[in-house]
Parts: structure tokens; sequence; C-alpha cells
């Protein structure tokens, strides 16, 4: 039997993507292309960004 972290049945432990987050996480989603933490700590923030920069440029 594997150590859980070295289990290959279990998702690997990757880093979230938000520039001020040290958070890491395991992507447990079916597609595995989660790329944040938690929507409420850094998603969130991020799409908000991002629709505020894609509306700003379409004035």
């Amino acid at each position: 039997m594997h150590p859980p972290a070295l289990d290959p049945g279990l998702p690997a432990r990757q880093p979230c993507e938000a520039h001020d987050c040290r958070l890491a996480y395991c992507d447990r989603s079916r597609a595995g292309r989660r790329r944040r933490c938690t929507m409420a700590v850094c998603g969130s923030g991020a799409k908000t960004r991002t629709r505020r920069a894609r509306r700003s440029s379409a004035e």
C-alpha cells in the first residue's frame, strides 16, 4: 500500500494559480482542470478582474 501522498489513485497537489495565494489543493474535478484553491477565496476575485478588463477594453 502507498502512503497517501504517493497513492496513484489520488490527485496530485497543485499550487493555486492566483498571484497572491500560497495555498495548494487536490484537483478532484472530473476534467482535472481546476486552477484555483476555492471560488470563495481566489476564484471570485479572478473572475471579477477578468470581467472588468474585458468590459474596459470593449468601451
